[in-house]
Formats: structure tokens, sequence, C-alpha cells
């Protein structure tokens, strides 16, 4: 991992969203617009080995989440909604599954927020 100054954070998130200003279609830019966010604002080195994309589920019928980052117990939900960052919602994207042992996950609406 990167470990990147709050200034450096902020530009890079800054940069990350004028990037993605009126882009982000779901179904063929989802993973392209995850990695990078990972890897440009949040310093992570090789994102790949640590999301997982279309993940199979089971609930009363087998469904699929948009990504999961396993090592945190994050799962990422997108959708469409007023107020999105970047072409894409943070209201709904990213949800803590609550098993994690990391205390410094945060919403992520107000973490990109302060970033910007």
């Amino acid at each position: 991992m990167h470990t990147m100054t709050v200034q450096e954070q902020r530009a890079n998130a800054k940069a990350f969203a004028e990037e993605w200003k009126n882009r982000g279609d779901e179904k063929s830019e989802t993973q392209q617009f995850w990695m990078s966010l990972l890897s440009s604002v949040f310093g992570i080195d090789e994102p790949q080995k640590y999301i997982e994309f279309e993940k199979r589920v089971k609930l009363m019928h087998t469904s699929f989440i948009d990504a999961y980052i396993s090592s945190t117990k994050v799962l990422i939900e997108q959708k469409r909604s007023i107020g999105q960052i970047a072409g894409y919602s943070t209201s709904q994207s990213l949800v803590n599954t609550g098993d994690s042992d990391d205390s410094k996950l945060s919403d992520p609406k107000s973490m990109l927020k302060s970033l910007l």
C-alpha cells in the first residue's frame, strides 16, 4: 500500500472525480472505476488482488453483489441516485458488513466529501 499524505489523497480524489465526471456506466466501466479509485485515491497497490466483482450470494435465490473486498468485509452495491460523485452513487455504494476488525472503516460518502 502506498502511503499518502492527506494533501496527496485530496489532490488524487479531485483528479479522480474530474476524470470520472460525466462517465460511469455500471455495466461497462464498474471494474475500471473501482480499481482506479482504490489505487489512485486510497493508494492500494494491485487492487485486483483484493476485490472480487459480481460475487455470487445466496439469499432466497442466487444473486450477485457488484463487488466485495473480503479483507475488510466491505461489499459494494452500486445504485444510481441524486448526489453522485464521479458518476456513481456514494449513498449506497459501499456497505460495511460489520464483520471487520478495521475500526478505520467509515462512511464512504463523507470520506470522499472530506477529500474533495
